[in-house]
């Protein structure tokens, strides 16, 4: 393999052909003329979450010009939050415009990768499988390493790929969660989990709960509510509710964005400042804009909330911005229906008939009978680029490190010291208040820079030093405890060894306040 110092071109291993692979691979292309790289996707096609979630009314919740990739933006997004099918149009269109599948090895996944000390290079095992023949086989595939189906595949090569530089973009989300409530097992009726939606599923005219009131629940809630004779939906804890605002698109609009570049990247701007200024108005939970921003939410709730005793069940005890607030995609307007019922007491256990939960006030156990439950759960929150086994330095795995230095830390969420050439998608406190396709761009031209300063010093590797890595999540940390996030919710955004030990992956890593630090030192 070459090497920097002999003038080859460096070889980069990328996991996955989501956002951050689709980023990687035309600017590899572009701004360093590279095209020995290759990137590893163990499903038959693209898409990552986007191809995984078909639960109804799928949709993205950040708005649709933000989550683009600044190299391609879109004027034909039909409104400001598009359906999960727009979103995956959109990423075709990417990939075959800018010829990315040149470089991807489908049916491929990656087991585990280790740093080689004595050569300098990461070596990723790999196995492949066989592509899938049927629709019925491309169906299974599609729940390969998601909740429920393990679809069984035939592998049909396994070897050891060489790498001199490692794109750890395997996303944030890779595992999805299901709560182990007592006597799961015994439900007579049938499960679906809204990241393995199973269609065959009829839930007209049926009794259906859905566990989880986040942004996947909330939108399957807001469809399923017109076909289910009873809904159910179980609330462990409020979150903060925005309106949803989301008128198509006019003509007029499109035809302009269409033959005016500036005035699309000047809408997509438009909203990149929305979101700082959003942050802005509630880092302080203290502080008076936070305080008035919280009045006109509760306004907008109890102005929506039409069955008694709603509106006290969905009003938040934390501040905005401690867990992931939610876009009201009509889902306090199914909750008003007669069909539909929020129920905040907690789950004790299930039986074949249904869930018991424990009434808040009597502490009695109340039985509640369906024929179907739906798990709308979502992911078991950030993995941080542990999809799979890492070992760097030393032998060094990745969350044995980690536990080493305290919590997960990565320099500016995309580098970890003893894991050299290793650049996280998303890393430890490293995600931005911002859209998530923005830090996407950040991390990789972070990585495109890396690359040009190792070949500017023929070195063979790079990696941060460990007080600046540390010296980083101090930073964030101090930020944090004043910020929302200092909150007594439970989140993603926070992390907590219990959570890595339950659900096998690991919470939180906003930067919140050091957004706009972080861009500029990036």
């Amino acid at each position: 393999m070459s090497s920097y110092s002999d003038g080859g071109a460096p070889v980069v291993a990328i996991i996955g052909t989501g956002f951050s692979g689709l980023c990687a691979g035309p600017n590899l292309a572009k701004k360093l003329g590279l095209e020995n790289f290759v990137i590893f996707e163990k499903s038959n096609g693209i898409g990552g979450t986007w191809r995984h979630q078909r639960y109804p009314g799928a949709a993205c919740d950040v708005a649709a010009h933000a989550y683009s990739l600044s190299f391609e933006l879109n004027p034909e997004w039909s409104c400001e939050f598009p359906p999960r099918t727009e979103i995956k149009s959109y990423m075709e269109h990417v990939f075959d415009k800018y010829n990315v599948g040149k470089y991807v090895r489908f049916n491929t996944e990656i087991l585990s990768a280790r740093w080689n000390e004595q050569d300098g290079l990461w070596e990723l095992h790999w196995r492949e499988f066989a592509p899938p023949k049927t629709q019925e086989e491309i169906t299974k595939v599609e729940g390969e390493g998601q909740w429920g189906q393990l679809a069984k595949r035939e592998i049909v090569g396994e070897g050891v790929f060489k790498a001199n530089i490692f794109y750890n973009s395997s996303g944030p989300f890779t595992r999805p969660y299901a709560p182990n409530y007592p006597g799961v097992d015994l439900f007579q009726g049938q499960y679906i989990h809204t990241i393995e939606w199973d269609d065959t599923v009829p839930l007209k005219d049926k009794r259906v709960a859905v566990i989880g009131t986040g942004p996947s629940g909330l939108q399957v809630v807001s469809q399923v509510v017109h076909e289910a004779r009873q809904l159910d939906v179980y609330q462990r804890t409020a979150a903060w509710i925005f309106p949803w605002g989301n008128a198509p698109f006019t003509e007029e609009q499109k035809a302009l964005w269409r033959s005016d570049l500036k005035a699309l990247e000047a809408k997509r701007q438009s909203l990149m400042d929305a979101g700082n200024g959003l942050w802005v108005t509630i880092e302080n939970p203290n502080g008076e804009t936070h305080a008035n921003f919280k009045t006109a939410l509760l306004g907008y709730l109890s102005s929506t909330c039409k069955k008694p005793g709603l509106y006290e069940k969905l009003v938040p005890n934390f501040p905005i911005g401690c867990k992931r607030f939610l876009i009201d995609c009509n889902y306090v307007d199914a909750l008003n229906k007669d069909n539909c019922d929020l129920i905040v007491d907690p789950i004790d256990h299930v039986t074949e008939r249904g869930i018991v939960g424990r009434d808040k006030s009597t502490g009695k156990e109340v039985e509640r009978e369906y024929d179907v439950i739906v798990w709308a759960t979502g992911w078991g929150s950030f993995a941080f680029g542990r999809a799979f086994p890492v070992y760097g330095v030393g032998g060094k795995e990745l969350w044995d490190y980690w536990r080493k230095v305290g919590n997960p830390s990565a320099y500016l969420g995309a580098m970890s010291n003893s894991f050299p050439n290793m650049i996280y998608t998303c890393g430890p406190n490293g995600t931005t208040f911002d859209s998530f396709v923005e830090m996407i761009e950040i991390r990789v031209d972070f990585m495109v820079r890396a690359i040009k300063e190792l070949q500017r010093r023929n070195a063979q590797w790079l990696m941060p030093k460990l007080d600046y890595e540390l010296g980083w999540t101090r930073i964030v940390n101090e930020a944090g405890r004043v910020s929302p996030f200092g909150g007594s919710c439970i989140s993603y955004y926070k992390f907590t060894w219990e959570a890595w030990d339950e659900a096998g992956t690991t919470g939180g890593g906003h930067i919140g306040k050091q957004s706009d630090k972080y861009k500029k030192v990036c």
